[in-house]
């Protein structure tokens, strides 16, 4: 399952099988990609009915991934649930696996929170990038509101220019730039 940024994702091992690349028993998989650049925390921590194990990696264990962080009991979660943190995560993607201590099952909510979090540069108006005259990467996709909060059930930006709108604009800026017409 693919999920990203922050979060909780309700999760269900019943009937889950080991992963014989990793060595986990009872084991379900996510492919998480985080939307900054920062530390995070993943948990279980009394959020399971079963006693949980976290590990996070760095590529599938099937293309020779690493462990990134792990966590069996994390100190105050009821049930022997997990808590995880790691520190230094890029916007790239990474797996989390979520499993059962001695092939225990179960289901429960696995958390994800940015701890510490770096935006990007122009996340606001005073950190705006300067466009220059020619091309200018953008991406309309991704967006956060300006005071940090989440931005979850804002509508999407629909780009509902026609080709020929979009060459009327670049004419109406071209002329403009260049001035009155002698």
């Amino acid at each position: 399952t693919v999920i990203s940024g922050a979060g909780t994702t309700t999760f269900d091992s019943t009937g889950a099988t080991a992963s014989a690349s990793s060595g986990l028993a009872s084991d379900v998989w996510y492919e998480w990609t985080p939307d900054f650049a920062g530390d995070y925390n993943f948990s279980t921590c009394s959020q399971a009915d079963f006693d949980t194990l976290i590990v996070l990696w760095n590529a599938c264990p099937l293309s020779a991934g690493a462990p990134l962080g792990f966590n069996d009991d994390g100190p105050g979660c009821a049930g022997f649930t997990s808590d995880l943190d790691v520190a230094g995560l890029n916007t790239i993607p990474y797996y989390i696996a979520v499993s059962g201590f001695g092939g225990s099952t179960g289901t429960g909510d696995l958390t994800i929170t940015c701890t510490s979090c770096v935006p990007p540069a122009n996340n606001d108006c005073a950190g705006a990038t300067p466009m220059v005259e020619g091309a200018n990467a953008h991406d309309h996709g991704n967006f956060s509101t300006a005071s940090g909060q989440d931005a979850t059930g804002l509508p999407p930006f629909v780009d509902t220019d026609t080709p020929e709108d979009r060459l009327d604009h670049v004419d109406r800026v071209v002329l403009e730039e260049a001035g009155p017409v002698a």
